[in-house]
C-alpha cells in the first residue's frame, strides 16, 4: 500500500448549531449572519475554488453559489444533467480525483462547503487540512449531522477563535497529522 500526497490545502468552511447540526430535517440552513457570509466569500475568493455537493449547489444556486472571483466545483454522479452556468465546473469521480484536479490546474488551496455527503467523503479520505467552523447558538435537536463518518479519530489544534457578533463563534483549527 502507498499513501498519495497531494500539496493542495483542503479548508472545509461549516456553519454549525450549538448541537452540531448543519441544517435542519428539511435541509434549511438559511441562518448564517452577514458577518460570516462575508468571511465565507472571502475565504472561497482567496482560494479561487470551492468545492460543494449536487443537492447543496441545486438548493443555493443563485444565492449563495457561484461565488464571484472563484470558481464554483460541484461533485455529482450525473454530470449529463447538469445545466451550465458561469464560474461552475461539474464534477465526479472520487474525492481524491477531484483534488488531482484542482491540484493540476494550478489551485494550491480550495474550500470545502458541504453538504453533509460531500463533507464525509473527504473527511473519510483524509483530505482535510484545516477546518473553520462558525458555532452558532441554536438547538434543532435532529437535522443534518456536521459529521456522521464512523471510527473517525482526527485531532485538531486551536489556531484562533474570534466573536463575530450575536453570540456566534468562528474558530480555525488545524488537523494534525
Amino acid at each position: 500500500m502507498f499513501v498519495i500526497i497531494y500539496f493542495m490545502k483542503v479548508i472545509w468552511n461549516s456553519a454549525i448549531t450549538l448541537d452540531g447540526n448543519i441544517a435542519k430535517v428539511d435541509g434549511n440552513s438559511d441562518w448564517p449572519i452577514e458577518a460570516d457570509s462575508k468571511l465565507f466569500n472571502q475565504q472561497v475568493q482567496k482560494s479561487g475554488a470551492v468545492i460543494i455537493g449536487r443537492n447543496t449547489f441545486e438548493q443555493y444556486k443563485g444565492e449563495v453559489f457561484p461565488i464571484e472571483g472563484a470558481t464554483t466545483f460541484v461533485w455529482t454522479q450525473n454530470i449529463q444533467s447538469c445545466e451550465l452556468h458561469y464560474g461552475v465546473e461539474y464534477v465526479s469521480g472520487t474525492v481524491n480525483n477531484i483534488v488531482e484536479l484542482l491540484e493540476r490546474s494550478g489551485y494550491t488551496e480550495c474550500v470545502l462547503a458541504g453538504g453533509s455527503i460531500t463533507n464525509n467523503a473527504f473527511v473519510s479520505a483524509g483530505l482535510i487540512d484545516e477546518i473553520i467552523v462558525t458555532i452558532y447558538p441554536l438547538l434543532f435537536g435532529h437535522g443534518m449531522r456536521f459529521l456522521s463518518v464512523e471510527n473517525c479519530d482526527i485531532k485538531l489544534k486551536l489556531l484562533e477563535s474570534k466573536n463575530i457578533g450575536e453570540g456566534v463563534i468562528r474558530n480555525i483549527y488545524k488537523v494534525l497529522r
